[in-house]
């Protein structure tokens, strides 16, 4: 009877981490700004949204998504059209990549611009440019490489102001910026990975198979 119920119970411990493999997630954290230098505009406001999804110790990718805030969007366009402050002593940036509106102009129009100011809300180390006289951007995505140290946690890849966007409302108003980053929250913590689970179930098999083996030849 007792080799039976810690045979049960080694057997559900293995499914359980297996089943959890599957499940494994990155490594997410996401920001709001919230002030625009725009005169007339609500404030605090959602009007861009960013998401940092770590995913490695090493990599991250950055997205900015424009908010709605009275009716208008508020959509990313000319030179420093994004800017981050990154969390690290060098780095490169991979991938960039937009959902341009009206529509159909090619990811080439986004360049890494480097530092660059953002009107009210000082400089940052890392800058977005979309080319002048291109269409305005609902969403600008770019990837980060670590190339002087590690990333423990989302929230550790971008640092001090964060973040700010220069902004063109699509009701007409005038142009601007918005900053004033704010934490919306983690979405999701790091959890292990498929690969990592599914060897700790394997492991857990054999030393349930191996307990048993040596009770039945007592």
């Amino acid at each position: 009877m007792q080799t039976r119920t810690f045979l049960k119970i080694g057997l559900a411990m293995a499914l359980l981490l297996t089943f959890g493999a599957g499940r494994a997630s990155a490594d997410l954290i996401s920001y709001e700004l919230t002030t625009t230098n725009i005169s007339g505009q609500p404030a605090p406001a959602d009007y861009v949204d960013i998401t940092v999804d770590r995913t490695s110790s090493t990599t991250a990718s950055i997205t900015f998504v424009s908010g709605v805030v009275n009716g208008a969007t508020w959509l990313f366009h000319s030179l420093g059209a994004v800017g981050v402050e990154v969390n690290a002593s060098t780095w490169t940036v991979g991938t960039i990549a937009g959902i341009s509106v009206p529509g159909g102009r090619p990811n080439s129009d986004l360049t890494d611009a480097g530092s660059a100011p953002f009107d009210g809300y000082g400089s940052f180390n890392q800058a977005i440019d979309s080319k002048p006289g291109s269409d305005r951007w609902k969403q600008i995505s770019f990837v980060l490489t670590n190339t002087s140290g590690t990333w423990s946690t989302a929230a550790d890849v971008l640092t001090g102001k964060i973040a700010a966007a220069q902004v063109a409302p699509s009701d007409g108003s005038k142009t601007g910026f918005a900053g004033d980053a704010v934490t919306d929250g983690i979405i999701v913590q790091a959890a292990p990975e498929p690969s990592s689970m599914a060897i700790a179930a394997l492991g857990t098999l054999g030393f349930v198979g191996y307990a048993l083996r040596r009770r039945l030849k007592k």
